[in-house]
Parts: C-alpha cells; sequence; structure tokens
C-alpha cells in the first residue's frame, strides 16, 4: 500500500495534497536589615520578537518537507522529507534536519508524526514485509510497534503522550487498508483495539493522546459518517457536532488534539456554513472557532497547547483571485487569526513565504510548526517562535487564607500566557518585594512568614506578557489572633474545645 498522504493527526482520507501551606515559626530576620531592605526581586525582560525558521529537507530527492508536529518542549519537530531513497521521516533540532530511516529489515517510504516531551521517542510509520507499520524511534533507532492480536498488515501511529506512555493510531486487517480499520491504544509493549459504534462499520482511528491515557480520534456510525469521539479507560464517547450541522449529514466530524491535561480536545465538525469548521469540545459542549476572512468557508484545528488556550491549524483566506489554505492560530482573546501576518506583527521574517498549515505547537504555545511554500516555490516544513500569541490568562485564582498568628500562609495561581510571564504580588494595592518576611514575589506562589495582625489585607498579582497584563481576584488574609482558636478560623467556638479536650492531658515528646 502506498504510505498516506502525510496530514497532522489526521485519516489520509482528510490528506493535505502536497494551598495554603503552613509551617510554625518565628517571626525573625536572618539576613541583615539592610540586606533585607535591597532584596527586590526584578522582573524579567519580555522578549517581543518573534522568529520563523525554515527547516530544509533531507539531501538527495526533489526538494521537499512537511513538519507534522513539535515536541511539547519546542526542541525537536518531526515529519517527512524526500531523501535520496524516497520520502523519509526526518527529526530537526538546533543541530539540523536528520532522516531517521526504517525499521531494521524494512524500507521507506517512513514517516514521523509527533513525539513525546522532550523529543527522545518519535512515532510514525515504515514498510516493512510488503506493508505499512506503526513504528517508534528511540534515540534515533526505528522498531516496530506490536500487532493486534491475530492482526497483521497495515497500521499507523499518529499520536504518543508526553511522558511516552501511551501510542496511538490505528491498525487495519489487510495492507490495503480494507474495510476493518480499528482504533489503537499501544501501552507496556501491547496492541490493544478501542472499541468502536456497535453495528457500525469497524472503523476508528486515534489522533491524540493526553498524558493519562484518554485519547481522541474519530469512528464510523450505522449511518457511515464519521464522528468525533474520545476513549478514556476503555471507554468510547461520542462527541457532540456543532449546532447547524444537520444538514450536512455525509461530512467528517473529527477530534484531532486533546490538551496534556485532558480537559480540552480540538478538532472539525461540519457546521452551519456547511462546511468543515475548527471547533473545540470543553465539558462535552462543542465551541466552533470560525475561519479566516475568504470563501469558501472552511478551517481545521490541528493541534493545541497544554492548556487548550491556543490553537493552531488552517483556514480559508483571499489568496489573490482565488481562496487559499492558509495556516492559522486561534485564541479566545483574538479569535482565529492568519499565522503569517501574526509572525510579520510580532517581528520575524517570513518574506516570500506562503503559510498553508500549522501542524503542531509546543505545551507553552509559543513553538509553532507547519508547512508553507518558500520563495523557491517548493513546499517546506518551518518552526515559528512567537514570545506570546495572547495576554496571560489566570486558570487558577489565589484562596483566601484564615492562619494563626506565627504562623506561614501561601498564595498559589496557575497561569496560561507563553514564555517570559511575569508575576507581581500586591497587598492592598501595592507591591510586595522578597525579604525576611515575603518570598515569591515575583511568582505564582507568594508565602509569608510569620504572620502576624498586620498582614491581613487583601492581596492579588498582576500577570503580564509581551502581549498584555491580567489581574486575578483578590484573595483574603485574616489572621488569628484569639487565644484559644486552635484551628485558626479566627473565631473560638466548638471545634477548638473539642480539640483541647482531644489533646487535654498530653504533653510534649
Amino acid at each position: 500500500m502506498m504510505m498516506p498522504t502525510p496530514t497532522p493527526r489526521a485519516s489520509s482520507a482528510q490528506a493535505m495534497s502536497a494551598t495554603h501551606s503552613r509551617s510554625a515559626g518565628k517571626r525573625r530576620c536572618s539576613t541583615p536589615y539592610a540586606a533585607c531592605l535591597a532584596l527586590a526581586a526584578a522582573t524579567p525582560a519580555l522578549a517581543q520578537i518573534a522568529t520563523f525558521q525554515a527547516l530544509g529537507d533531507l539531501p538527495g530527492g526533489t526538494y521537499y518537507s512537511y513538519a507534522l508536529g513539535v515536541s511539547a518542549d519546542g526542541s525537536t519537530v518531526v515529519g517527512v522529507s524526500n531523501s535520496a531513497n524516497g520520502p523519509e521521516a526526518f527529526k530537526w533540532t538546533a543541530l539540523g534536519i536528520e532522516g531517521l530511516g526504517s525499521v531494521p529489515g524494512g524500507s521507506v517510504p517512513s514517516a514521523a508524526y509527533e513525539t513525546n516531551a522532550d523529543g527522545s521517542v518519535i512515532v510514525g510509520c515504515s514498510r516493512l514485509n510488503g506493508a505499512t507499520v506503526a513504528c517508534r524511534w528511540d534515540d534515533a533507532a526505528a522498531a516496530p510497534l506490536p500487532s493486534l492480536a491475530g492482526w497483521s498488515a497495515y497500521s499507523l501511529a499518529y499520536c504518543i503522550s508526553s511522558n511516552a506512555s501511551f501510542i496511538g493510531g490505528f491498525s487495519s486487517t489487510n495492507p490495503t487498508g480494507g474495510d476493518r480499520t480499528l482504533a489503537t491504544l499501544w501501552s507496556d509493549d501491547a496492541a490493544l483495539a478501542l472499541p468502536d459504534i456497535a453495528n457500525a462499520d469497524d472503523y476508528g482511528m486515534a489522533s491524540d493522546v493526553s498524558d493519562d491515557g484518554t485519547l481522541v480520534g474519530s469512528v464510523r456510525d450505522q449511518s457511515g459518517q464519521d464522528q468525533a469521539c474520545a476513549w478514556s479507560g476503555g471507554q468510547l464517547t461520542l462527541l457532540p457536532r456543532l449546532a447547524g450541522s444537520g444538514g450536512f449529514p455525509a461530512a467528517a466530524a473529527q477530534a484531532l488534539a486533546i490538551s496534556g491535561d485532558g480537559r480540552v480536545i480540538a478538532g472539525n465538525s461540519p457546521s452551519s456554513h456547511g462546511a468543515a469548521e475548527a471547533c473545540l469540545w470543553i465539558n462535552g459542549i462543542a465551541q466552533g472557532l470560525g475561519d479566516l476572512p475568504g470563501l469558501p468557508f472552511a478551517s481545521h484545528a490541528w493541534a493545541l497547547d497544554r492548556d487548550g488556550t491556543i490553537i493552531v491549524g488552517d483556514g480559508n483566506s483571499n489568496g489573490g483571485d482565488a481562496p487559499q489554505r492558509t495556516a492559522s492560530v486561534w485564541d479566545a482573546e483574538h479569535g482565529m487569526r492568519d499565522l503569517r501576518q501574526v509572525l510579520i506583527d510580532s517581528g520575524a521574517d517570513v518574506a516570500g513565504w506562503t503559510l498553508h498549515l500549522a501542524s503542531g505547537v509546543s505545551a507553552d504555545g509559543t513553538t509553532v510548526c507547519g508547512v508553507g511554500t518558500n520563495p523557491q516555490g517548493n513546499l517546506e516544513a518551518f518552526v515559528a517562535h512567537v514570545p506570546c500569541f495572547r495576554s496571560p490568562s489566570v486558570l487558577a485564582q489565589p484562596v483566601p487564607q484564615s492562619p494563626c498568628a506565627g504562623r506561614d500562609a501561601s498564595f498559589q495561581i496557575e497561569v496560561a500566557g507563553g514564555e517570559s510571564v511575569a508575576f507581581q504580588w500586591r497587598k492592598a494595592g501595592a507591591n510586595l518585594v522578597d525579604g525576611c518576611t515575603i518570598s515569591g514575589a515575583t511568582t505564582a506562589q507568594l508565602t509569608l512568614h510569620a504572620v502576624a495582625a498586620s498582614d491581613a489585607a487583601q492581596y492579588d498579582c498582576v500577570i503580564s506578557n509581551a502581549c498584555g497584563s491580567v489581574i486575578t481576584a483578590p484573595a483574603v488574609l485574616r489572621v488569628s489572633t484569639l487565644v484559644g482558636d486552635l484551628d485558626c478560623d479566627c473565631q473560638v467556638g466548638l471545634t477548638d474545645l473539642t480539640l483541647l479536650l482531644s489533646n487535654f492531658g498530653t504533653t510534649c515528646n
């Protein structure tokens, strides 16, 4: 069977043509007083210049390279390129592009679809014994993945979790693909067929996997429609289509990516526009992401960052007299945007390039890979780095605290917003600095040591990056100085009495 045209986490049928913490302690300062006053953490400089890197191609063949995925840390891009031997899997790092070859005893074509967090394990496919088989590369050495029990022939690995514990893809009953194609999970050196829809065609495909082994992809229903779905704990869950898609029953819906924490799923669904529309599923609810300006309407979401807040893919845009497929990036603040224009606005040099598709994005949402037409007219893989695509957002707000006097108290937040995010904690609107009783004033966690009544106030944090800033909700610190307030809730009550009686008569060890 011919190798499928490389398509990011998708079937070849849709291929693109080319706590508060407490600790006992005394309120003291072990650092000289003058030095304490001088302790003020500097806000990190916010880098604002984006970069764009063409990846080149493997030597010996017709000029062509296609990036299919990027590692979570942004250091490694994988894909396929023409070499002297034919279409061959590659990985790219700061050292350049490197061909990965095929499995032992096999041959090209081969393709690398995805990699784990640091680029040390890569998955894809290679030819072996006349068939295309799923494989993995560890330290550049390739090995075929196990077949489903009683199965042989065609398989392909599309995705791998960041921790390299789970690999997803599909297996088929014969080298030509056949009618029986099952989504497959590889874990613990074994292959497991994932369930599909009962009394329907045996057809399923896993496109991405989260760190806990939740997979997303598509299955075919009784009417022959491809439906977006997820598998968790071996159970199949169908994902709803976008509102208004009922008039287009034959169009496919696919889940193509899942955030590392499993909370957000991205893909595409038919919509009221009469074509595929990039969409998100959050808590089982589908949200359309729109398209770039231009007709006809069409967009796809191929990958997302760790938090599911940056989505990359493609959309149709105006290209001269006709629409063209254009690499896109989406976030809630800006909607869907032309990636090339975002790079230009961020200072990157993309002169002479047309960017067709963004196929992968790093965990922090700052490194994007894809494919475009270079100034010489050849399809070529690229990687771009943007310090931020949007203003930071708060994923977890600080929680109010009520410690007893003399104990420590901490406020912690979780944010999304790319690299070079700066934090500034405030007390009643005034900036805090690290010193004798304060640590973490410019980090995601503020700790107040050996709190006193004077520390009671509202605390918040200003979070900034090159694209903007946001302020968290205020969190109140209440410090109990009441005699007998054993549970530190700023009142003396039955709980305190219970604590006293339960410890009455005990002595220190």
